[in-house]
């Protein structure tokens, strides 16, 4: 005499089985969609630079709007008193060529979601004044001379 198990462990059979494995696997895939960044910016994009020489920021400019999909908006004549950029041939880093070429000025940046660059001045304070650290040393004496406590 053999026992005959039908359903077993579950008692509604295959039904509940594919239920729980169609929820798994939804629950996986919302999940790894759900970390995946939305707004991929190329952050890890590399210019190459034919030769070594020096280049003004507006030729760096020119240069990255070239080899990426970026796009530079900026005042005119706000690069002027610029000091060149000393730049070697190879490939650099976009960021760290923006960093090195924008790197002497007080400036806003800001990046929009279709690779457009914003560069502004910042305005400047007309009554800004710099805090100076003053080290004070010694003791407190009344008017008799002695020294307070505390």
């Amino acid at each position: 005499m053999k026992i005959k198990l039908t359903r077993g462990c579950f008692p509604y059979g295959k039904c509940l089985l594919q239920i729980i494995m169609r929820i798994f696997i939804f629950l996986c895939f919302s999940t790894v969609l759900a970390l995946t960044p939305n707004n991929l910016v190329s952050q890890n994009s590399k210019i190459k630079i034919e030769a070594a020489g020096t280049l003004t920021v507006d030729e760096i400019f020119d240069l990255i709007m070239e080899q990426t999909d970026y796009k530079f908006f900026y005042e005119e004549g706000i690069f002027e008193d610029f000091p060149k950029v000393q730049v070697q041939k190879g490939r650099i880093r976009t960021n760290a060529l923006l960093k090195q070429s924008l790197s002497h000025k007080n400036l806003d940046i800001e990046v929009t979601e279709n690779n457009a660059i914003l560069i502004r001045e910042r305005p400047r304070n007309g009554n800004h004044e710099e805090v100076v650290q003053v080290i004070v040393s010694g003791t407190v004496t009344d008017g008799d001379g002695t020294p307070l406590p505390g």
